[in-house]
């Protein structure tokens, strides 16, 4: 599944430094949280559209850290 979502697409876009964790490569990742269970608010989105057909929805897996050429981009704090 992760080759699937990482080295593929970047293979078959041709996009050196991207898809992998390798010396030189760009760092791109987000880091999840795969047992945090929580109820989707589109509310709370940082987006300027407040909807959602998830709204509501209680979910589990949620994305802690993205990181973006080695910088922290996002960061949602444990609750």
């Amino acid at each position: 599944m992760i080759a699937l979502l990482t080295s593929g697409p970047a293979r078959v876009i041709a996009q050196p430094g991207k898809g992998t964790l390798a010396p030189g490569a760009d760092a791109d990742l987000v880091l999840l949280d795969l047992d945090h269970a929580w109820t989707i608010d589109a509310h709370a989105f940082c987006s300027r559209s407040g909807n959602s057909p998830f709204h509501g929805w209680r979910v589990v897996g949620r994305a802690r850290r993205t990181i973006v050429g080695g910088q922290t981009k996002f960061t949602q704090a444990s609750a």
